[in-house]
């Protein structure tokens, strides 16, 4: 018979990450206006939502034509609070069973048909964030 369920595991979308890039408060070549510097740092870096947002936000060029996010200007949005949030959901966090995990880390799959609201809606709901005038976030503790 046919199977109704499939599994994909992937890396997904490259991701650029302010704390990589020295012109904006990190350290590293990621810069947010040129996306031959995104990478896929690790499956933990991938997994951040405050990332994904930013990601969503700056949205992902194919032959210099906005195909999935926003296309909001780096310029207008404030990366030092991205960075902030990152850090935040990156946080290690105690298990009560034992162990540690980052505070905060989201997978999903959204459409190029998705109103933005509910994108942000549910990455925000992943960080306990709240997005302040579309171009800052912040994780609540």
């Amino acid at each position: 018979s046919v199977t109704s369920r499939i599994t994909v595991r992937g890396k997904a979308a490259l991701l650029y990450d302010p704390r990589l890039d020295s012109t904006n408060g990190g350290a590293g070549s990621h810069r947010p206006d040129n996306q031959a510097t995104w990478a896929w740092v690790n499956d933990n870096v991938g997994r951040n939502p405050a990332l994904q947002l930013l990601w969503y936000l700056l949205g992902w060029k194919i032959n210099g034509k906005l195909a999935v996010g926003l296309g909001i200007p780096p310029k207008l949005i404030d990366i030092a609070s991205f960075i902030t949030a990152a850090n935040i959901c990156d946080e290690t966090v105690s298990l009560a069973a034992g162990g540690t995990e980052p505070r905060y880390r989201a997978d999903g799959v959204f459409g190029e048909d998705d109103p933005p609201g509910l994108v942000f809606e549910n990455l925000l709901a992943t960080m306990n964030g709240v997005l302040r005038d579309v171009v800052a976030v912040e994780c609540l503790v």
